[in-house]
């Protein structure tokens, strides 16, 4: 066998070197040029450089809330029965009427007075009333289910004295008082 000599060696070595090198290149430029294709391959249209549907999206929704934010402002319609109710005043009013001045008999009636109409502008309301007549003891008496074509009312005879005749009329949860005083 022959055995190699120190040039043929570094000349074997040197091309073994060069191959790997070039080897290398090799792969450093595919892998180049895969990226380069994989780049080609994408689209490139679109907006600044964003693709249009992310541009088409953007947009659809802008309009989307400016739409709702303009439907919300102008053609929205007022619940009148919130805004009314948060802002009703009710009171009640007591309304004495003599039946027989002799004897001390009187017909009362309480009537609510929602935002300054007797019974309120809804005609289906009912509401329940209790009366208190005070003079030498007390008496109580109870109305339920009034309405504008039943007002009801209560007859009473007085006793000599100071009779004080309140009514208080329950609306939603709250309760309403007035009283009249009538001297005998």
């Amino acid at each position: 066998m022959n055995s190699l000599g120190d040039t043929e060696y570094a000349a074997i070595l040197s091309v073994a070197i060069l191959a790997l090198v070039s080897v290398a290149v090799l792969f450093g430029v595919v892998i180049a040029q895969n990226r380069t294709i994989k780049q080609l391959r994408s689209p490139r249209y679109g907006f600044l450089g964003k693709p249009l549907s992310i541009v088409a999206f953007t947009a659809i929704a802008l309009f989307g809330v400016t739409g709702y934010i303009y439907y919300a402002e102008f053609n929205s319609t007022v619940n009148t029965d919130i805004s009314v109710s948060d802002q009703t005043t009710i009171t009640v009013r007591v309304e004495p009427q003599v039946i027989n001045q002799t004897n001390g008999v009187y017909s009362f009636k309480a009537i609510p007075v929602l935002n300054g109409l007797d019974w309120g502008s809804d005609l289906d309301s009912t509401y329940d009333v209790v009366w208190t007549i005070k003079n030498l003891n007390e008496i109580f008496k109870y109305e339920y289910d009034l309405t504008k074509f039943f007002p009801g009312g209560i007859e009473v005879t007085l006793d000599k004295g100071i009779n004080i005749i309140q009514a208080s009329i329950e609306i939603d949860g709250e309760s309403y008082t007035n009283f009249v005083e009538i001297r005998r």
